[in-house]
C-alpha cells in the first residue's frame, strides 16, 4: 500500500527516467519525454593501490576494450594521500553484462586494465565495483527540465540534458527558475 502525503507546494522527481517513469502518473503533462528517454548503465571500478603507478596521463579514453575511460582519481585536487584510479566500463559493454556475477566483472576489468597498462597492479589496497544501472543517456528528451504547473509536479536530472554531473545541476537550476516564475506570477490574496 501507498503512502499518501499531502500538504505540499510542489514536488519534484531527480530520479533516473525509467524510475521517474514509476513514481508519476501519466496525466503529468510532460509523461512521453520520460517514456521515450532512453539511459545505458556503465560499470565504475575503484582501484586503490600502495604504490603510484608512473604515467604521463591523469585521465585517457579507451578505445577498443570494454573499458571507456580511465582516470587517475588521486590527482584530482585535494586527492593527494592515496594513489588511486577510477576505471568505467563502456555503455555497450556493461548493457551486455548488467546482471553478470559482480565479482567476475571486476575480474574481467581488472585484467583489462592491466593489458592497458601493460603491467599487473602490485599492492593493490582497496577494490570496489559499482555498478551503475542508470549512467548516461542514449536518446533524451529537448528539454532541459519539465514541468506541470497544473499539477505541480517537476523533473530535473543529468539525464535530461547529457548525463553528466554538470547536467543535473543546470537542469535543477533551470526547473527552480521556472518554479519561482510560477510562484511570483500568482496572485497574492
Amino acid at each position: 500500500m501507498a503512502n499518501c502525503h499531502q500538504y505540499f507546494d510542489w514536488v519534484i522527481v531527480t530520479t533516473p527516467s525509467p524510475q521517474a517513469a514509476k513514481l508519476l502518473p501519466g496525466t503529468f503533462s510532460c509523461y512521453q519525454h520520460i517514456e521515450q528517454a532512453e539511459m545505458a548503465g556503465c560499470y565504475s571500478l575503484m582501484i586503490g593501490l600502495a604504490q603510484p603507478l608512473q604515467t604521463r596521463w591523469q585521465a585517457a579514453v579507451v578505445k577498443e576494450s570494454c573499458i571507456g575511460w580511465i582516470a587517475i582519481n588521486s590527482s584530482k585536487p585535494l586527492r593527494t594521500e592515496n594513489f588511486s584510479l577510477v576505471v568505467h566500463s563502456t555503455n555497450e559493454w556493461a548493457e551486455q553484462h548488467i546482471e553478470d556475477d559482480q565479482g567476475n566483472v571486476e575480474q574481467i576489468l581488472t585484467r583489462e586494465l592491466e593489458r592497458l597498462l601493460g603491467a599487473p597492479l602490485n599492492g593493490i589496497e582497496y577494490k570496489r565495483l559499482h555498478r551503475w544501472r542508470y549512467a548516461s543517456t542514449r536518446c533524451a528528451p529537448e528539454e532541459n527540465c519539465l514541468i506541470d504547473p497544473d499539477l505541480k509536479l517537476g523533473v530535473c536530472a543529468d539525464w535530461l540534458i547529457h548525463g553528466h554531473v554538470e547536467s543535473a545541476f543546470l537542469s535543477a537550476q533551470e526547473l527552480s527558475q521556472k518554479i519561482i516564475n510560477l510562484i511570483n506570477e500568482r496572485p497574492i490574496n
